[in-house]
C-alpha cells in the first residue's frame, strides 16, 4: 500500500526542526513527496516511525532536513519588495554608511534572490564597496547557484532589456546564464542557520520563509 502524508503528519515534520508551516504551504506538495519516498527508502511504514529513526540517526537527521529544503524561486520574486529595495532601503544603506555594506541570504537556494540583488545594486550605480554572504543547508543548490544558469521562468519578472543585459543565452535561446561581473564578489556557504550566522554585524538580511 503506497505511503500517503498529510498536512498534519507534515507539520510533525516542520516542527521537529523549527521550520514554519506558512513558508511550506504553498510548495508542501512536492517537499511532502521527497519525504515520502524518503520514508519508503528506509523500510518506515509512517511518520511516527519515520521520526523515531531521525532520532536514532543524525545521517537521516541530516538526509530529511536536505529534503526539506526548497529551490522553487525566480528573479525579483516579490516585485514591491525589490521596488523598496531600490528607491528606498538600499539608498538609504548608503547615505548612512559609508564604508561596505554587508548583506546576507540565508537560505539562497539556487541563487535567484542574491543575483537580483547585484541587478539592483549594479542599477543604483554606487562606487560603494558591497560584500554578500549566500548560505544554504543544501549543496547541491549552491553548486547550482555559482553555475548562474536559469530556465526562462525564472526570469519572467524581467524586462527584455534586463535579461539582455545581465544574462548569456545559454543552448538557443531557453536557458540563460548570468553574466561573470555579477558571479563574482560572492561568498557561497553550505551552512544551517540553527548553527548561528556566518558572520555578524549585516546591514541587511534576507530569509526564506521555512526559516521564519
Amino acid at each position: 500500500m503506497a505511503l500517503v502524508m498529510d498536512d498534519d503528519q507534515f507539520k510533525l515534520i516542520l516542527d521537529r526542526f523549527g521550520y514554519s508551516w506558512s513558508g511550506y504551504r504553498k510548495v508542501r506538495k512536492g517537499v511532502k513527496k521527497r519525504i515520502v519516498r524518503h520514508m519508503q527508502k528506509i523500510g518506515c511504514r509512517d511518520v511516527n516511525e519515520y521520526t523515531a529513526n531521525l532520532t536514532d540517526s543524525a545521517d537521516l537527521h541530516s538526509d530529511c532536513e536536505k529534503l526539506l529544503t526548497v529551490s522553487i524561486s525566480r528573479f525579483f520574486r516579490d516585485k514591491k519588495l525589490w521596488e523598496g529595495l531600490e528607491r528606498q532601503i538600499l539608498p538609504e544603506l548608503l547615505n548612512d554608511f559609508k564604508g561596505s555594506i554587508q548583506i546576507l541570504s540565508a537560505g539562497c537556494a539556487r541563487g535567484e534572490e542574491i543575483y537580483s540583488l547585484k541587478i539592483v545594486w549594479d542599477l543604483l550605480n554606487n562606487p560603494a564597496g558591497l560584500t554578500l554572504n549566500a548560505v544554504d543547508l543544501n549543496p547541491e543548490y549552491i553548486s547550482a547557484a555559482k553555475t548562474g544558469v536559469y530556465n526562462r521562468g525564472s526570469l519572467k519578472e524581467l524586462s527584455p532589456e534586463l535579461i539582455s543585459t545581465y544574462f548569456s543565452p545559454v543552448r538557443g535561446r531557453h536557458r540563460f546564464e548570468i553574466i561573470p561581473e555579477l558571479k563574482a564578489d560572492i561568498s557561497w556557504q553550505v551552512g544551517n542557520l540553527a548553527d548561528g550566522l556566518p558572520v555578524s554585524n549585516y546591514h541587511l538580511n534576507f530569509a526564506r520563509k521555512s526559516a521564519l
